[in-house]
């Protein structure tokens, strides 16, 4: 495997995610996970396509239709993608993936976060797009604050 030029290697051990949306999936709370993904960062699994495009990678699994695979951080993506030490991902503010989600609604009917634990969360793709909306009580620099 060739590296890629515009790539940025992060080592195994970095420390790179969201500790607010870890700590909102092992709470199991719906309401501190949209709002973990309405203001911080999530951890996407990318793949390049055979024209040399970044895009969002989409798994399929035998028995389930295809599913979106969020992570909390790129420990959570590395333990999923164990048998893929090189697997490419970008670090996104969660709204980044409403257009995505609208998109692709037909064909994604579940979004799983940090599937290989310590605390999976599923939730239909309507339901992510429903807490990917501004709330009238969102308040970044109240959230940035606090973190």
């Amino acid at each position: 495997m060739t590296q890629d030029d515009d790539a940025i290697h992060v080592p195994d051990d970095a420390d790179l995610g969201s500790p607010a949306l870890a700590a909102a999936l092992a709470s199991g709370d719906a309401e501190a996970i949209g709002r973990a993904l309405r203001h911080d960062v999530v951890v996407i699994p990318l793949l390049r396509t055979p024209d040399g495009e970044l895009q969002i990678r989409v798994f399929e699994f035998a028995d389930e239709p295809p599913a979106l695979m969020l992570f909390s951080s790129v420990h959570a993506l590395r333990a999923f993608l164990a048998d893929e030490p090189q697997g490419r991902f970008d670090v996104q503010r969660g709204t980044v993936l409403r257009d995505f989600l609208r998109e692709h609604r037909a064909t994604i009917a579940h979004v799983m976060f940090d599937r290989a634990g310590p605390h999976p969360v599923g939730a239909p793709t309507d339901a992510v797009l429903a807490a990917l909306e501004p709330r009238p009580d969102d308040d970044l620099v109240r959230w940035i604050a606090s973190s």
